[in-house]
This record gives C-alpha cells, structure tokens and sequence, in this order.
C-alpha cells in the first residue's frame, strides 16, 4: 500500500466480503500510516515488507528493520513476512537465512478495469494454480473496486482467502 486512501478502500473491500489480506507496506511508504497499520493488525489482516531494489543484502536487511521500526511505533507489531522486488537469489537467500519469510507471489494482477470482468479474470489465474495461489495485487486504487467482487466469487468456487504467515509464506 502506499497511500492512506487506497488502503482504506482496501481494507473497506476487505471488511465488507469478509476477507483477510497480507497487506505490503514498502518503509517509505509506512510514514503517515499509523491508523492504517493499527486497524490493519487489530483487524485480522497480516502485514508485509515490500522491499525493492536491495542490490545487495545488508541494504534489504537494512529496509527490513526500517519498516519494523515503523510497524512498531505504528501499533506495535513486528513483521518477518517481507516481499522482495527486483533482487537477486543471493540477496533472498540472505533475508531468509537471517530469518526472514520472503513472499512468493505465482499470480501478479493489475487489471486494466474493475468490476466483474476483473473478478472473473482473477478467479480465472486461481483456478489456473488448481484454488491455490498467492495473489498480488497491486497498490493502486482500482483493487478496492474489483477486489469485493473477486473474493465473492472465489467464495462461491469454494476457495479459502486468506492471509499469509509465517507458515504460509
């Protein structure tokens, strides 16, 4: 997530189809998210690192326990899921040796519209892993719209949404 706005749109989806969500916050954008992270955490929904970029690993480490030092003065959680974009197998390998869970993600979906097409694409990739997948969706403002619609169908195919954790990951 990287606007307050967005992630209220999605945690209103969220809340309203009854669907629980691994939310990524990148460091940067934790600044100002405070009340996002509180009802994000007190509401059932697990938190994540979104690291991009770390060309090596002391820089994600480094982004790591910057985002933690955020989530805890935000509501005083702490994370060890992290999702690292644009990074080598060394600097992965690194982040899970040093205890980290990093997030695979098999289906990464930014549809080009909302509402029920949306849905039925993303239901579409789901049933394409077999019901079971990883889902990214994104940061922008358009999830909060198809997202309600997706996890209803998903529903009704008899599919389980829920949040990553540490088991998962």
């Amino acid at each position: 997530m990287t606007e307050a706005d967005t992630a209220a749109d999605v945690l209103n989806a969220l809340d309203n189809a009854s669907g629980r969500a691994t939310l990524l916050f990148s460091p940067d954008a934790l600044d100002g998210m405070d009340d996002i992270v509180r009802r994000a955490a007190a509401t059932g929904h697990a938190l994540a690192l979104e690291i991009g970029g770390a060309e090596t690993a002391a820089a994600a480490l480094e982004q790591i326990e910057r985002g933690n030092e955020k989530l805890w003065l935000a509501a005083n959680v702490k994370t060890r899921l992290v999702y690292l974009r644009e990074t080598s197998g060394e600097v992965l390998g690194a982040v899970a040796n040093a205890g980290y869970y990093p997030i695979t993600v098999q289906v990464q979906y930014t549809p080009r519209s909302g509402g029920a097409a949306a849905a039925e694409r993303i239901v579409a990739r789901v049933d394409a892993y077999g019901g079971s997948c990883r889902i990214y969706a994104g940061s922008d403002a358009d999830a909060a719209r198809w997202l309600p619609t997706a996890l209803n169908r998903m529903r009704a195919e008899n599919c389980t949404v829920s949040a990553l954790n540490e088991v998962t990951a």
